[in-house]
């Protein structure tokens, strides 16, 4: 009985250590593509948000005074 406990333990063990071990590849994938997402898209937007916004003004000015 006892030795059954003990293989059952060491299964236990070795499965817990096989999912800690997915999981800690899949945060690694997720930051990765976090990342990736940011250095791709959300910076460029955050640098020309600036250009975007005298953009926006001049459009919003020229059709009638909206945004001043």
């Amino acid at each position: 009985m006892r030795n059954n406990v003990e293989k059952a333990n060491k299964a236990y063990i070795e499965e817990n250590k096989l999912y800690n071990w997915c999981e800690f590849l899949k945060m690694i994938a997720l930051g990765l593509v976090k990342n990736l997402f940011y250095t791709l898209f959300i910076i460029p937007l955050l640098k020309a948000s600036k250009t975007l916004s005298t953009m926006i003004k001049f459009v919003f000015d020229a059709k009638g005074g909206v945004i001043k």
